[in-house]
C-alpha cells in the first residue's frame, strides 16, 4: 500500500452533536478520530467509542507490532470491558459495529493474499470454554494465490479475538465454567509456547499467543460474575474497566455522519481501509523517542512508589498493571496515527506526545471506573455508598425525598441516607443544602433538602469504600480518619472540564498516594495545550477534499 490515509476534519461535516467531556481526550489526526466521528449519531458515549477502536487497533497490530521489554517482548493486545446500565448506552451498538462491519472484513483490503491471511482476525463470538479452546489451536494456513501462481504457508500461531456482547454470561459462576478465569489470565500474557490438559480432548499446545477481549456488561452483572479470587494482581489487574452510569447522548432515532451539504460517507469501508493501513504502518519493533522514555521513567518511579501506599485490594487490582497497559496504549496511539511511511522505522517511535495522551486517557478510565470496582464483590454497607454516590452524580441537584425513594428497594433506610450523606459531605464530594439553596453543615429530614456532587479530580490512592464503612456504619457521627476528612468545601468545577491532562507536579502527587485535589481547569486545559512536546509530535494533519475518500482506493488497494 502506498500513501496514506487523510483524516475526516470536522469543518466538512454536518455537525449536529454536542461535545462531551471526553471528546477532549480523543486523539486527533487518526483512526482513533475517525472512528469515534463515525458513531457520533448512536447514543454511544465518546468514552465507549474510544475503547472500541482502541480494541481493534489492539486486534489488527497482533504479534506483528511489539516493544522489547527484557527478556521477552510486550504486545500491544488489551483485555477490555465496557460496563453501563441496560440499553441507554448502546453498548451492543458499538459491539456489533466494530466486529461485523470493520475488524471481519478489514483484511481484504491489504494488496496481498500474504497479509491478508496474515492479517485476518480470528473472532471468538460464541462464549463457551470449548469455543474458546477450539479457536486457539495453532492454525498453520497454505492456500494458492491465483496471482502469483503460487502455494503460501503461514503459522498463524494461536491467535483469538473475543468478543463477548453478555460478558457475565462468559465469564458466569457456572460449573463449567470453572478454570475460565484462570485461563484468560495466562493467555493475556502472549506466551510464545503454552498447553492445557482437558478430559475430553487431552493435551492442547498453543505457541505465539495473541488475544484481545472486548466484553460488555452492566455493573449488576460484573459483580455477579467476578469471583473474589479474580482480585490482587491476577485477572482483574490485567482488565481495562469502562464505566460509565449515564448517558451522554439521546437519538431517538440513530443519524449518519454526513458531509456538510449531506453528502453521504461509506463509514464501514473508509474505516476498513484506514485500519488496514494502521496494521501495515504497525508491523516491527517500536522504540521511545528520549523525550517520551524520559518521561515515562520519571512516572515509573512515582507509580511504583505510589503502589506501596495502603489501599485496598480492589484498588491495587486496578492500578498494579498500569505501566504495562500504558506501554501498550503508548503502542497502539503512535500506530493509529496518519503519519510516516508504511515500512519505515520513524513511523514507529513513540512520541512524548503520544504518552501524555495514553496517561491522560488511562488515568480518567480508571478514576471514572473507581465507582464500580469498589462495587463488585462488596459488602451491602458499600454497595449502597457507591449507590448514592452513583445517584447524586451528573445531575444538577438531587433532593431527599428522590433519594429515599430510589434507595427504599435495596434496603437502605432513612438513617442509613442521612449516615452516608454526611459521610459524602466530609469528604468534599457533596454540598448539601435547604429548600431555599442555603449551605447545610449536616443532612436534616427535610424532604426538600438537596444534594448536589461537587466535580473533582479522583484519587486512585486515596480513602477508599472499604476504609470508610468501618468509620460510618450506622451512626450519624462525623468521625474523621487518617487525615483524609477536609473541613473545608473545594471549590466547584465546571462541569464540561477537561479530565484527561494533569501537569507533572500534581500527577506525582496523584500517583504516589497524596489527598485527592481540585486541579482549575484554566491550568489543566493550558498544560495540555503546551508546546512541550517531542520534536516528532503530531502536526495538524491536512484537510480532505470534499469527495468521499474515492482516491484512497489506490493507497489501500495496492
Amino acid at each position: 500500500m502506498k500513501g496514506k490515509p487523510i483524516v475526516f476534519n470536522k469543518d466538512q461535516l454536518k455537525v449536529f452533536w454536542k461535545e462531551e467531556e471526553w471528546d477532549n481526550l480523543i486523539p486527533e489526526g487518526g483512526f482513533l478520530s475517525d472512528f469515534t466521528t463515525s458513531v457520533r449519531g448512536v447514543e454511544t458515549p465518546s468514552k465507549f467509542a474510544l475503547w472500541s477502536g482502541i480494541f481493534l487497533i489492539s486486534s489488527v497490530l497482533k504479534r506483528d507490532s511489539y516493544l522489547r521489554w527484557y527478556p521477552s517482548k510486550i504486545f500491544p493486545n488489551f483485555f477490555i470491558v465496557i460496563v453501563g446500565p441496560p440499553r441507554i448506552l448502546g453498548k451492543s451498538t458499538v459491539v456489533d459495529y466494530g466486529d461485523t462491519q470493520i475488524l471481519s472484513k478489514y483484511h481484504t483490503h491489504f494488496a496481498g493474499s500474504i497479509m491478508q491471511n496474515r492479517k485476518e482476525i480470528n473472532i471468538v463470538r460464541k462464549s463457551t470454554p470449548e469455543a474458546l479452546s477450539l479457536a486457539l489451536e495453532a492454525e498453520q494456513r497454505e492456500w494458492y494465490d491465483p496471482e502469483t501462481k503460487k502455494t503460501y504457508s503461514l503459522d498463524r500461531g494461536s491467535q483469538v479475538a473475543l468478543i463477548v456482547s453478555e460478558l457475565s454470561t462468559f465469564l458466569g459462576k457456572q460449573k463449567y465454567n470453572m478454570g475460565l478465569i484462570d485461563r484468560l489470565t495466562k493467555l493475556y500474557d502472549c506466551k510464545d509456547i503454552d498447553d492445557e490438559r482437558t478430559i475430553t480432548r487431552g493435551k492442547q499446545e498453543y505457541r505465539n499467543g495473541y488475544v484481545t477481549l472486548y466484553g460488555a456488561t452492566t455493573r449488576d452483572g460484573l459483580e455477579n460474575s467476578i469471583p473474589t479470587e479474580a482480585f490482587g494482581t491476577g485477572f482483574m489487574s490485567r482488565i481495562v474497566i469502562v464505566s460509565s452510569e449515564k448517558p451522554t447522548r439521546s437519538f431517538p432515532i440513530p443519524l449518519p455522519v454526513t458531509y456538510i451539504d449531506g453528502g453521504g460517507i461509506d463509514w464501514p469501508t473508509e474505516l476498513q481501509m484506514r485500519l488496514a493501513w494502521v496494521a501495515e504502518k504497525g508491523v516491527g519493533e517500536f522504540n521511545f523517542s528520549p523525550e517520551a522514555k524520559e518521561a515515562y521513567v520519571t512516572w515509573y518511579h512515582s507509580f511504583k512508589k505510589g503502589l506501596t501506599k495502603k489501599k485496598d485490594e480492589k484498588s491495587i487490582s486496578m492500578r498494579t498493571r498500569m505501566d504495562n497497559h500504558l506501554v501498550k496504549l503508548m503502542i497502539i496511539l503512535r500506530a493509529q496515527r496518519y503519519e510516516g511511511v508504511v515500512g519505515e522505522d520513524e513511523a514507529r517511535i513513540i512520541t512524548l506526545l503520544d504518552f501524555q495522551q495514553a496517561q491522560g486517557i488511562l488515568n480518567a478510565t480508571f478514576s471514572d471506573s473507581l465507582y464500580t470496582m469498589e462495587n463488585t464483590n462488596a459488602s451491602e454497607w458499600t454497595k449502597w455508598y457507591n449507590r448514592i454516590q452513583g445517584l447524586i452524580r451528573g445531575e444538577t441537584a438531587k433532593e431527599r425525598r428522590s433519594l429515599l425513594t430510589a434507595m427504599s428497594p435495596y434496603g437502605c433506610n432513612a438513617v442509613t441516607v442521612g449516615n452516608i450523606i454526611k459521610q459524602l459531605h466530609e469528604e468534599g464530594k457533596v454540598r448539601i443544602v435547604d429548600e431555599s439553596g442555603k449551605k447545610q453543615t449536616n443532612p436534616s429530614s427535610k424532604g426538600k433538602e438537596k444534594y448536589i456532587w461537587i466535580k473533582r479530580e479522583v484519587n486512585l490512592s486515596g480513602l477508599s469504600t472499604s476504609d470508610i464503612e468501618d468509620k460510618y456504619r450506622g451512626n450519624g457521627n462525623g468521625i474523621s480518619g487518617n487525615g483524609d476528612s477536609r473541613g473545608s468545601e473545594p471549590t466547584p468545577r465546571n462541569r464540561e472540564e477537561d479530565p484527561s491532562f494533569i501537569p507533572k507536579e500534581e500527577r506525582d502527587d496523584l500517583e504516589t498516594g497524596e489527598e485527592e485535589r481540585d486541579i482549575p481547569i484554566e491550568q489543566r486545559l493550558s498544560s495540555r495545550m503546551s508546546s512541550d512536546v517531542s520534536p516528532g509530535a503530531s502536526e495538524q494533519t491536512p484537510t480532505p477534499e470534499r469527495k468521499p475518500n474515492s482516491e484512497l482506493d489506490g493507497v489501500y488497494r495496492g
